[in-house]
């Protein structure tokens, strides 16, 4: 069943089929001209697709996520051309939830949103404020989306 739950989000409840799991893996390193140290960064995260009683979910996270075959979840999140942009899973038979969300990011987000907002005398929070005033809609989204499914009773 999918409904539309405010702030642009839709919640989508039903059996999951045709999970499949990719792991994406990126970065760099550098190696010092003169000394020869080796530096760098590695990020992978886990996406998941699958469909929820016949809509087409993805999901992108770093920690994994223990969904099977005939699970009933409750899913949240951005539908993007007939495609749920999942930000937050709860699989209803284990209790299990996964989300998006981080805390950290909101409050670097809103550090930064006020940075901005000083600079605004400078033309670099001119252009600065908008793009992180989105940044922060798009975190506060995927919080809501994390509390919405926490709270899910069926």
């Amino acid at each position: 069943m999918q409904k539309e739950i405010g702030k642009g989000l839709v919640e989508v409840t039903g059996k999951v089929s045709n999970i499949q799991n990719s792991v994406h893996t990126a970065g760099s390193v550098k190696t010092g001209p003169v000394t020869g140290n080796v530096s760098g960064s590695m990020s992978s995260h886990d996406q998941f697709t699958f469909r929820v009683d016949n809509t087409p979910v993805t999901f992108v996270h770093e920690g994994g996520m223990d969904v099977a075959e005939g699970d009933e979840v409750v899913v949240v999140g951005k539908m993007k051309k007939g495609q749920l942009e999942a930000y937050a899973v709860k699989n209803i038979n284990t209790q299990a939830r996964y989300d998006q969300y981080q805390t950290a990011h909101l409050v670097m987000l809103i550090f930064a949103q006020l940075l901005a907002i000083g600079l605004i005398v400078v033309v670099i929070g001119v252009i600065a404020t908008p793009y992180i005033a989105y940044i922060l809609l798009g975190t506060l989204k995927r919080k809501y989306a994390a509390e919405h499914v926490e709270a899910y009773s069926g």
